[in-house]
């Protein structure tokens, strides 16, 4: 189920349209409401300063059969 965004402006739900603006390793989500005619821009993270942690190995429950 998508996530309905509400209008900074006029506060309405599910007219809001998103873009993604990828400029190098930058990206910005660009909102415009089709209500009141207001766009506003929100940045995202640097994908290269975003603490990864490292990757965990699951082991299987191994039992010896009876």
């Amino acid at each position: 189920m998508p996530q309905h965004t509400p209008c900074e402006q006029c506060h309405r739900v599910g007219l809001v349209r998103l873009e993604r603006i990828i400029t190098g390793t930058q990206v910005t989500l660009a909102y415009y409401c089709g209500a009141c005619d207001h766009s506003w821009q929100v940045a995202t993270p640097d994908p290269r300063q975003v603490v990864r942690l490292p990757a965990v190995r699951v082991m299987k429950d191994r039992r010896r059969p009876a």
